[in-house]
């Protein structure tokens, strides 16, 4: 198995060592107060406000239930749901279901869309990353179907539940998990450009750490666009660029 070390020299453009720092602060008692508020989404035009409320719903030709809604982001809403085929069984099947606006065909939009369900599923298989099952569409919507990660993202583990506090052999576990998927990413010559806590699933005990959210990644191993990602996990030399420059 590679060094942590030897990963670092050998993956081009990993803004996750700012997670490592985040893990390190978050095992010392100041950390909640520095890091109480969740920092702003992704800065590109919201989409999620327009998406009905779903929950209750059958989708799937009645095949999944939408029980709860996990979240919402930038570009849509994820709930959690259940396959109805297993409501009668001791161990039921759940997923989480991600809900987005279906856009007409040739606009940036439903490409941005088409790119995250392409790349999402080419990398899918590696246990580092989030399983992507299918996806389907309505007239209005696209859901995705994925697994679903009872412990939450990162920045919870972090900050709300503090899984990682005083835990250095957790806190390297997490990160070499995180390291590898990244890295088995990269030599699939897919880049994701939004690694940040919130894009960061694990279980309740803050292991089987996966990447999720392909919403903005490319295959494009050197590029001249600048401001993808999160504001609050930008370097300074970006959030100095002229607004011009901030786009994907």
């Amino acid at each position: 198995m590679r060094s942590v070390s030897a990963t670092l020299l050998t993956t081009p453009f990993l803004p996750s060592t700012l997670i490592f720092y985040l893990l390190k602060l978050t095992s010392s008692p100041f950390a909640s107060n520095l890091l109480r508020l969740k920092p702003p989404q992704t800065i590109m035009p919201s989409t999620s406000h327009i998406l009905p409320d779903l929950t209750g719903e059958f989708i799937d030709d009645g095949y999944l239930q939408l029980l709860s809604l996990l979240g919402s982001g930038a570009y849509g809403k994820v709930y959690k749901a259940v396959d109805t085929t297993s409501l009668s069984h001791d161990d039921p099947a759940y997923y989480a279901v991600k809900c987005l606006p279906r856009f007409k065909q040739g606009t940036r939009e439903a490409e941005l869309q088409d790119n995250e369900i392409s790349l999402h599923r080419m990398v899918s298989d590696h246990p580092g990353v989030i399983t992507f099952h299918r996806h389907f569409y309505t007239k209005e919507l696209v859901f995705v179907v994925l697994d679903f990660c009872s412990g939450g993202d990162f920045f919870d583990a972090l900050v709300s539940r503090k899984v990682f506090r005083g835990n250095p052999t957790l806190i390297k576990k997490a990160f070499g998990e995180l390291l590898d998927a990244v890295e088995f990413i990269h030599r699939n010559s897919i880049y994701h450009r939004d690694l940040k806590p919130e894009n960061i699933l694990c279980n309740s005990a803050g292991t089987d750490v996966r990447l999720a959210d392909f919403g903005l990644s490319t295959q494009v191993s050197v590029s001249t666009q600048f401001g993808c990602g999160s504001r609050f996990y930008m370097s300074p030399g970006m959030l100095s660029l002229p607004s011009s420059a901030m786009r994907c």
